[in-house]
């Protein structure tokens, strides 16, 4: 009698296994980027042209009124910028005169024209001695080209009102203040 001996499957090693699935799946990845890469370019191409139909248009008149908005305030901005620029720096006369004046002197009116480098003060005090003392004390300045006493009254409860005129010298008027 014939015997029949079965024959083993011949089976393939792991690695040859894990080479080929792999294969499979990097074919089937490539053809699915083929396709996806296909499908952005027909969107990429319709948003072209609705692009370019757009700017084929023109402006429509909201986007003219606001590109004159921005132009007009391009143009304001600019303009200040221009202004702050020929501006004078008026704090170091505010420094001055809080360093060079009496302590017993009060100024209750301050008029300064930096573009006519002009001050003119109107203060009171308690007496003539005072007042003498604070003419005394900005009379030695040099950052006061000229110095005027005028319209001296005594004031309610005795006190020395007086109205002081000063031309300021150019340095103080456009010196750097260090600690702005």
């Amino acid at each position: 009698m014939v015997e029949i001996i079965p024959k083993q499957k011949l089976e393939y090693p792991v690695w040859t296994q894990a080479l080929f699935f792999g294969s499979m799946l990097f074919l089937l990845v490539a053809i699915g980027g083929f396709f996806l890469t296909l499908q952005l370019q027909g969107r990429a191409q319709k948003e072209l042209e609705r692009i370019q139909g757009v700017l084929a248009q023109g402006k429509t008149p909201e986007e003219v009124l606001q590109e004159q908005s921005i132009f007009r305030y391009k143009d304001k901005f600019n303009d200040f910028a221009s202004l702050a620029a020929e501006r004078n720096d008026v704090r170091p006369v505010f420094e001055f005169l809080e360093a060079y004046t009496h302590y017993r002197v009060v100024f209750t009116t301050i008029n300064l024209e930096p573009k006519l480098r002009t001050l003119k003060l109107v203060g009171a005090t308690q007496d003539f001695r005072t007042l003498q003392e604070q003419m005394a004390i900005f009379q030695n300045r040099e950052e006061l080209t000229g110095l005027t006493l005028s319209n001296i009254v005594l004031g309610e409860k005795g006190q020395v009102v007086f109205q002081l005129g000063m031309g300021l010298a150019s340095s103080l008027l456009t010196s750097s203040i260090s600690n702005p």
